[in-house]
């Protein structure tokens, strides 16, 4: 895990898994949200925010997304896979044995470690500069407006249900089949969600309080988005039998925007 890689330890000190980095992910104190009892009580903390509430959705989204469990297969491996370009035939590079990436054509076999690496960094100090606020608008179409008020309008009825629980308006029965078929409808809500909002977790994470947090926090999903947002990457074969690696052979080619 690139966390563990770049020497970022956990709050005790041990290597990063999957799971800590899923809990960080879904708890919602992060975006702000005040939690009594394990679970959301639909209003604010007192304390800052330090994700974006449409970013933390999107994620929880995403996680949500059976398709995970039953095609972890198709989620991609590596930044850059089906990504970064082969700068000599202008090919998608592919994932490969060995953490490399392959050009399709057979142009090129390079190690996906160090390459990920600078364009992360890259990205980072690209981030980091003061005129990113507006660079991209998101340009969420009315389907993914209506998508996220239907998520939201059904995380609020979820909310409603446990309130009528909690004070003793319905019983554990008709808990237990309200928030059954409203949970249902939510995942499809939000997996709806995902699929037509994907281009605005960019504009989320460009428009940030720090973009760079935002992008080092965001899933792979999101972090390989903002890196198609701002620019293309272009892989340029080495020399056979060259064991250094040589940054010049990855140019990172920023886009236009108006």
């Amino acid at each position: 895990m690139w966390l563990t890689e770049a020497e970022v330890a956990t709050r005790h000190g041990r290597p990063w898994n999957p799971s800590s980095v899923r809990t960080i992910l879904t708890n919602p104190r992060y975006a702000g949200h005040a939690v009594y009892q394990g679970k959301t009580n639909g209003k604010q903390g007192v304390w800052d925010a330090i994700v974006e509430d449409e970013v933390f959705r999107l994620v929880e989204a995403k996680l949500a997304d059976p398709r995970r469990k039953t095609q972890q297969g198709t989620d991609r491996k590596h930044l850059g896979a089906g990504l970064f370009e082969c700068a000599k035939c202008g090919s998608k590079v592919r994932s490969w044995s060995g953490n490399r990436y392959r050009c399709p054509n057979g142009c090129l076999t390079r190690s996906q470690r160090q390459i990920d690496t600078l364009v992360i960094k890259t990205m980072r100090e690209r981030l980091s500069r003061p005129d990113l606020a507006g660079l991209i608008t998101p340009k969420e179409s009315e389907r993914a407006k209506a998508a996220s008020e239907k998520v939201k309008r059904l995380n609020e009825r979820l909310e409603r249900i446990e309130a009528d629980y909690d004070a003793g308006d319905i019983d554990g029965p008709r808990y237990k089949v309200s928030t059954e078929k409203v949970k249902a409808e939510l995942a499809r809500a939000r997996l709806t969600q995902v699929r037509l909002t994907t281009r605005s977790a960019a504009a989320s994470t460009l428009s940030a309080v720090d973009p760079v947090a935002a992008f080092d926090a965001a899933p792979l999903m999101i972090r390989r988005n903002v890196v198609d947002a701002l620019c293309s990457v272009k892989l340029s074969p080495t020399p056979r039998g060259r064991k250094t690696f040589d940054p010049n052979s990855v140019d990172v080619v920023w886009r236009e925007h108006p």
